[in-house]
């Protein structure tokens, strides 16, 4: 069964090469198809999930984006300079003289903050899927992982299981204070069905790793929304004040260009 770093050649001639956990594609991977196609990114649970790019060699075109179930969901689109292709003139696609009206070119007043935007929502919403399979080597440093296990020890008595009451305990250890709804949630989330399911260290660690995500998405919003708030701020106030010649106006009377405010 692959583990860690590993190469494989299919019987279909496409080769993968990258990381593997229990025997599937999981973390970094290259994947490089016999037809040309080329794969270069993300893999949770043997499928492309996450940040990847993939070069279609039949249409010479790249996708840079988020991969949703092995497929791509939010990113860009774009084509390939190929410097062997011939970029003479190309024959038209239609021979019919008719000459289209003039149509409006119609363009988003801002595609970048779009994208970011759509690419974070995607991230969210696949968060929860993706933190069951990632390996929790991926997730936490080696130090980290230290610190949750002598976290995980202190309440489970040397058992390798604890029950609901323990886990918030450890928790609160951490400084995590989760609500019984969140508790449930999370749990849920990563296949926790039952009340009476004992909880490992595994979903421990994974728990907290849902936790950590979802408080670094709520500061990340909240910082851009302030960005955006005084943004909007400063284009009120900035364009109030220069219409209004200034915070005092161009004729104030208290006001010497040389000495200043008197």
């Amino acid at each position: 069964m692959p583990q860690g770093e590993g190469r494989m050649i299919y019987a279909n001639g496409n080769i993968y090469e990258g990381q593997w956990h229990e025997g599937k594609r999981n973390g970094y991977g290259v994947l490089t198809k016999r037809n040309g196609d080329h794969f270069e990114g993300h893999w949770v649970n043997d499928k492309r999930e996450g940040q990847g790019s993939y070069f279609y060699s039949d249409k010479n075109k790249l996708f840079v984006g988020e991969w949703v179930d092995d497929q791509p969901k939010t990113g860009v689109y774009t084509e390939v300079e190929d410097e062997d292709a011939d970029n003479g003139p190309k024959k038209p696609y239609f021979q019919d003289p008719y000459i289209l009206p003039a149509i409006p070119e119609l363009k988003l007043a801002d595609p970048t903050t779009l994208l970011e935007k759509a690419m974070e929502r995607t991230k969210r919403q696949r968060s929860h899927f993706r933190v069951q399979y990632i390996p929790l080597e991926e997730m936490f440093t080696s130090q980290e992982l230290m610190d949750l296990r002598t976290a995980f020890d202190a309440v489970s008595m040397g058992e390798d299981y604890v029950d609901r009451d323990a886990l918030k305990t450890s928790f609160s250890n951490l400084g995590i204070f989760p609500s019984e709804e969140m508790l449930d949630e999370l749990l849920v989330s990563i296949g926790k069905l039952k009340e009476d399911d004992l909880i490992t260290f595994d979903v421990f660690a994974r728990c907290v790793a849902l936790l950590l995500e979802e408080n670094a998405e709520k500061v990340s919003t909240s910082s851009q929304q302030n960005v955006e708030d005084m943004q909007e701020y400063q284009q009120y106030y900035g364009q109030e004040m220069e219409d209004e010649g200034g915070m005092y106006g161009e004729e104030d009377p208290y006001y010497n260009e040389q000495e200043g405010y008197q």
